[in-house]
């Protein structure tokens, strides 16, 4: 892990992104504000999901010009304002990919139970327990013919499929976890199968579908299992000698695993990570301790200080015994 590869900024977003050069970096991954006024607090608060979009829009298009050609934008939110961030996205000259699916399932019901108070409605609520958050993926368009010109010429345009297929048994994928070769995964009949048969995407060889088994596990899906952060993880860096901070003072932080499977996914060995909304420094520690680089740039003086404060201790601790 290098801390050096990191540079954070505490400042606005829209301010600091504008200095960084045009077509510089390789991914943009990113947990932003949800426009939900959250615990009412003011940086969560837009005036409005047609005020959220628009401040969507502003920031994604800065994200753009900094981008590669062909580079990734991964950006979560929160299930009821998704659609605005993904309209803000595109209307900003993104093309829509995908959506990763966050699952936790530990979410708490936030709505009123009426039958306590009337019991005519007993039963009765407003609102489903949240378990899932998704964030979307999106990318820049191309300035080449090919995904393989534009991979060659800038390091992005396509995504890691071997560096972050989920391996036999893994907790984070969803569904069965036996291997492809079980008799359960074989097809029998579709139009890609002619006897137990089916021809790769480049249509050059035939695959046995009674042997099939990918190497390393299956392919990354756009559903990622994983509990949210429990207090250890979340206060990785805080509480010790030297430390201001006894507690992880920012309210919504990720999953590490998560965070490094998605920058995995969408940036090339040794390239750069822009996270304009840092929270706690997640999206940093996640660069860091894979060896890509990452501008991290975090708005709040408080959650800044914490973040640095957090990184002064990792780098203490590695000059003191070489790892974490």
């Amino acid at each position: 892990m290098d801390l050096k590869t990191l540079k954070l900024y505490n400042g606005d977003c829209l301010k600091v992104l504008k200095t960084i050069p045009s077509n510089s970096v390789h991914s943009v991954v990113t947990d932003p504000p949800y426009g939900i006024a959250f615990d009412k607090a003011e940086w969560d608060d837009f005036g409005g999901s047609k005020g959220y979009q628009k401040w969507c829009q502003e920031w994604s298009y800065q994200c753009l010009r900094i981008l590669r050609p062909g580079g990734y934008l991964i950006a979560f939110s929160a299930s009821r304002m998704y659609h605005r961030l993904v309209c803000g996205v595109e209307d900003a000259g993104f093309k829509i990919k995908n959506t990763i699916n966050w699952l936790y399932s530990s979410g708490t019901p936030k709505c009123l139970n009426f039958g306590m108070r009337d019991s005519r409605l007993k039963g009765w609520s407003t609102d489903l327990k949240p378990a899932f958050e998704p964030a979307v993926m999106a990318q820049k368009p191309f300035s080449e013919k090919t995904v393989i010109e534009q991979f060659i010429k800038s390091r992005t345009g396509a995504i890691n499929i071997d560096g972050c297929r989920f391996p036999y048994g893994d907790e984070c994928w969803f569904g069965p976890n036996h291997d492809c070769s079980g008799k359960w995964d074989k097809p029998v009949h579709s139009n890609m199968i002619k006897g137990g048969n089916f021809r790769n995407k480049g249509r050059r060889a035939l695959i046995d579908s009674r042997a099939y088994k990918p190497v390393g596990g299956r392919w990354p899906a756009n559903v990622f299992v994983c509990k949210k952060p429990q207090k250890k993880e979340k206060n990785f860096g805080f509480g010790h000698e030297g430390t201001e901070f006894t507690i992880n003072p920012h309210p919504t932080v990720k999953p590490l695993k998560l965070i490094k499977w998605m920058i995995r996914l969408v940036t090339a060995e040794g390239g750069t990570v822009v996270d304009p909304f840092m929270g706690s420094g997640t999206t940093a520690v996640a660069a860091a301790l894979q060896g890509f680089k990452c501008i991290g740039i975090e708005k709040d003086p408080l959650f800044y200080k914490a973040i640095m404060d957090r990184m002064t201790w990792i780098e203490g601790k590695l000059e003191e015994k070489g790892k974490l």
